[in-house]
């Protein structure tokens, strides 16, 4: 039986103290952290203006190291940054991974990126990296609710090892929410893309 290219999950996370509702974007920051990605990550947004772009941006394009790209047919609102200078922690990027609104990705491109193949494909659904082998990692940030879908490339991360970094993400989550009131439910659903499942963790 052919191995599918990625492993989809995806996560759902509410907790009652998450006024702003930042809770899930620095869960997924955290996650980044484990997984060691700390350099060569492209943060692209689509569909959604807001007004603190430009100052959250400008700290990583002026200095010319790192790949800004504005979709033309709606530059305010479609675009990404590719940052290829390393960074100390995935938590200075909630500043970026805050413009979301609708949908957001984060992407880590492989040895076999095309940057321009990319762009050309502004609209294409970013899994395509993953069946192509030039993304290792893809997490699109969803909705308002910033539901987390998480894809991790099989030929990189075999399921023993996305299982072991998952259970040490959740267990971290619940450290920083600093309470014993997690309530953790799993269905499995029928997607698009074949089987995946759906994680909803919810801090009273």
């Amino acid at each position: 039986m052919m191995k599918e290219p990625y492993y989809e999950i995806d996560y759902e996370i509410e907790a009652m103290f998450d006024e702003q509702g930042d809770f899930p974007l620095q869960c997924a920051a955290l996650l980044f952290d484990l997984l060691k990605f700390d350099r060569n990550v492209i943060i692209k947004n689509q569909y959604t203006i807001k007004a603190e772009k430009a100052s959250a941006i400008s700290k990583y394009i002026k200095n010319g190291h790192n790949c800004f790209y504005e979709w033309p047919e709606s530059p305010l609102g479609n675009y990404c940054i590719w940052i290829k200078e390393s960074f100390l922690t995935n938590q200075k990027l909630v500043d970026l991974l805050r413009l979301q609104g609708t949908f957001l990705s984060y992407i880590v491109p492989s040895d076999s990126f095309d940057w321009k193949e990319f762009l050309e494909n502004w609209k294409e659904d970013e899994k395509y990296l993953l069946a192509s082998g030039q993304s290792l990692f893809v997490c699109n940030v969803v909705d308002m609710d910033r539901v987390l879908n998480i894809n991790f490339n099989t030929a990189v991360f075999s399921t023993e090892r996305i299982n072991c970094i998952i259970h040490e993400w959740q267990d971290a989550i619940n450290h920083i929410a600093d309470t014993s009131q997690m309530r953790r439910t799993e269905t499995q659903v029928r997607g698009k893309n074949g089987d995946k499942y759906i994680v909803r963790l919810s801090f009273l």
